[in-house]
């Protein structure tokens, strides 16, 4: 089968002497620039090809945070981009594998461990290993990157009925609020925001969702107003770990805004810019005020000792 548009339009292959002759099975209007699979079908691919190579030295040109690594089939492939990207010299971006094919999947557990995050990308993942599966595989994922503790994103068709309506089904809101309570690290729009009537209020909308799902989840244990304030000159992994052991809001002030942006998308955690001519003191106030924090503790990571109050 060839499959087309996250499988709406799928095609039924035959060999008519030199020619290959596809047979529709569906009705579909095809926009263009939409994906085709062919599903089982293994692909000799150069990883970083050229294309990916152009796109990488852009980025780091102009400072990019994140690399999205699409169809990966294995930890290898992320060992060469990550290669590829030490010997330009450049800042390390974080490195995030979007499962999307059966190879993937077999090879989840070494994919995980190379990965600085994962995104579960169901609209290819359920083309290509069966919309039946998809749940399946979207428990399984999650379960395996809390246990080895990697961030992962919860993206495709959120919210896909509200590309052309103004409110989402039940069925949309239950799957984002379900995606907090499974301790998911990000969720993500696509279509809705891309080709969408309205993107911005479908961003309010998730936004609204997420808040409902995180008061009915962390409610009581987060209205005591106790926080963990973490002052951050430098990036470190061992602070994103707090997450698994504090069971309280996590606030990361730092100037530097490529931190903010790294830290930013780990649940759990809220970020804040330091302003160049406040105090710590003057800063701990305003963050105080802002957040309705009444005990907190805090911490530096960095060019000063680690210290409490």
């Amino acid at each position: 089968d060839v499959l087309i548009d996250d499988g709406k339009l799928r095609m039924v292959v035959d060999l008519d002497g030199d020619e290959i002759v596809c047979v529709a099975m569906n009705d579909h209007m095809v926009k263009p620039n939409k994906a085709v699979n062919i599903p089982d079908m293994k692909m000799d691919k150069s990883v970083p090809t050229e294309k990916d190579k152009n796109d990488i030295f852009l980025g780091l040109k102009n400072k990019i945070d994140y690399v999205f690594l699409s169809f990966v089939s294995n930890a290898a492939e992320i060992r060469k981009v990550r290669d590829f990207i030490r010997d330009m010299n450049g800042h390390m971006p974080v490195l995030i594998a979007k499962i999307e094919n059966k190879e993937a999947i077999r090879n989840i557990n070494e994919i995980i461990e190379e990965a600085d995050g994962i995104m579960i990308a169901r609209g290819d993942l359920a083309v290509e290993i069966g919309i039946k599966h998809c749940f399946s595989a979207q428990k399984m994922i999650t379960k395996k990157c809390l246990v080895m503790k990697k961030p992962f994103i919860m993206a495709t068709q959120m919210l896909e009925s509200m590309t052309e309506e103004s409110t989402p089904t039940r069925a949309e809101v239950s799957d984002v609020g379900n995606a907090v309570l499974d301790n998911c690290d990000c969720v993500m729009l696509s279509g809705e925001t891309a080709s969408g009537r309205h993107p911005a209020h479908v961003v309010r909308t998730m936004k609204t969702i997420i808040s409902d799902a995180e008061f009915f989840k962390y409610g009581e244990q987060w209205k005591k107003s106790r926080a963990l304030l973490i002052f951050m000159h430098h990036y470190s992994d061992h602070v994103i770990e707090l997450k698994y052991s504090y069971k309280v809001p996590l606030v990361v002030i730092s100037n530097d805004e490529s931190i903010l942006r790294r830290v930013g998308h780990h649940a759990g955690f809220f970020c804040f810019k330091m302003e160049n001519d406040e105090t710590r003191e003057q800063t701990i106030k305003r963050i105080k005020q802002l957040c309705g924090i009444d005990e907190y503790e805090w911490i530096v990571v960095g060019d000063e000792n680690d210290c409490a109050n």
